[in-house]
């Protein structure tokens, strides 16, 4: 569709955006046909135990008894979510593909305090919070009736989603990547090599952006020497602001 715009009937900020749009959708298709499960569905600052958490914390309004059951119908659609998630984690393992040890550590640690949050679960928390504000109104019968059905849907359907992830990370944990970076996974340099391009927006290889990155830091290096001198400050004086 893209394609089928005319550049000649297109101002100059409309081939632009073309063009970037094109980049952008021709890189992702690329890595979704040769590299579909070179990422980390579950780390230690994204994935779908954070990511659901925080959706019911951060942005799920509660304005209404309806917004307020609708919450913990959601809920109660955890483990459908969860459960779908496991066929990409599935489909990841029969590829070979697995985060470094560091991440599954990170990551079983958090599924393990959320479960066992007897105290200071941030689902319930913040939703007994949000029900208890003046301005709703709700009366005390009603509210006891939602924290009911909240632990009810937590007890049911929550707890076991994450019980789910925990045990396909604890399950899997033997085969943790040994090292850090995406070289060691299969067809690691290619992939590297597509994510260099997204980041860059050019053809550059590592080595190349490698060796532009330490000419930089020469350059700025030396120029911030130079402006320290044109200030008088000592050499003791500028190694100690450089650091």
């Amino acid at each position: 569709m893209l394609e089928r715009y005319d550049n000649s009937k297109l101002s100059r900020q409309q081939k632009i955006t073309k063009k970037i749009a094109l980049f952008d959708l021709e890189n992702k298709i690329k890595q979704e046909e040769q590299f579909p499960f070179h990422d980390y569905p579950l780390n230690q600052i994204g994935g779908i135990h954070l990511n659901m958490v925080q959706f019911m914390t951060d942005i799920h309004p509660i304005r209404s008894k309806t917004e307020a059951r609708a919450y913990i119908d959601r809920l109660n659609m955890f483990d459908e979510v969860f459960g779908s998630s496991m066929e990409t984690l599935n489909a990841q393992k029969d590829a070979g593909i697995f985060p470094p040890r560091f991440v599954f550590d990170h990551v079983i640690r958090q599924l393990n305090e959320f479960i066992n949050a007897d105290e200071g679960n941030p689902i319930r928390d913040v939703f007994e919070r949000k029900i208890n504000d003046s301005e709703l109104g709700f009366d005390d019968e009603f509210k006891a009736e939602l924290m009911n059905d909240l632990n009810l849907a937590i007890e049911e359907s929550v707890n076991p989603s994450f019980q789910l992830l925990l045990d396909f990370m604890t399950a899997t944990l033997p085969m943790a990547d040994p090292n850090d970076g995406v070289w060691s996974l299969p067809n690691g340099d290619e992939f590297y090599a597509l994510r260099l391009k997204v980041y860059t927006t050019t053809d550059y290889t590592a080595e190349e952006i490698h060796n532009i990155g330490l000419s930089e830091v020469e350059r700025i290096s030396k120029r911030m020497q130079s402006i320290l001198a044109c200030l008088l400050y000592t050499s003791d004086a500028a190694d100690d602001l450089l650091c």
